[in-house]
């Protein structure tokens, strides 16, 4: 009998562990049913939002395509631009050096007939009236004499002339 009461109570605990145990899985697999039963509620409203955006997600789809062949359009141009320019830039950048050789020319042409024309303004200081009546005297003057009167004939009147015409203009002064 002992041992017999000692197998009746030893059924009697696992009896109740297992049944503590099923209490404990069904209490977990409620809760798991509860929490399935809300997500699938959740994901059902998710699902409902989602068709009531599906018109506005293929809109700004559509306008996304839109702006990517506009930004395409627009990086071809700005492309070809930055091109024509770079091709602007060396062109200007050529032009600049040429400029600068020729400013470079001219200045060493300035600075070698500068003292020619320091010595021809001297010269011109010491010129007087007597002098211009001198050289209307010559009937045939030098031709270095010639060749200044038509530069200053057509300095004064636009035009080249004779050296009568030199000496009228001459005696203008």
């Amino acid at each position: 009998p002992k041992s017999f009461l000692d197998l009746v109570n030893l059924y009697l605990h696992f009896l109740d562990k297992k049944v503590l145990d099923m209490e404990i899985n069904r209490d977990r697999l409620a809760s798991g049913i509860t929490k399935l039963d809300d997500t699938n509620k959740k994901v059902a409203v998710l699902k409902e939002d989602l068709r009531k955006l599906e018109p506005e997600l293929a809109q700004k789809a559509i306008e996304t395509e839109e702006y990517l062949k506009q930004v395409d359009h627009d990086t071809k141009i700005a492309n070809e631009k930055e091109r024509l320019v770079e091709e602007e830039t060396e062109i200007v950048n050529i032009q600049q050096l040429e400029t600068k050789a020729v400013a470079d020319e001219a200045e060493e042409e300035l600075e070698k007939a500068l003292p020619a024309l320091r010595e021809a303004e001297d010269s011109l200081k010491k010129l007087d009236k007597k002098d211009i009546s001198f050289m209307k005297t010559f009937n045939n003057p030098p031709d270095a004499v010639k060749m200044v009167m038509e530069a200053v004939s057509l300095l004064l009147t636009g035009k080249t002339g004779d050296w009568p015409s030199a000496i009228k203009l001459l005696s203008d002064f």
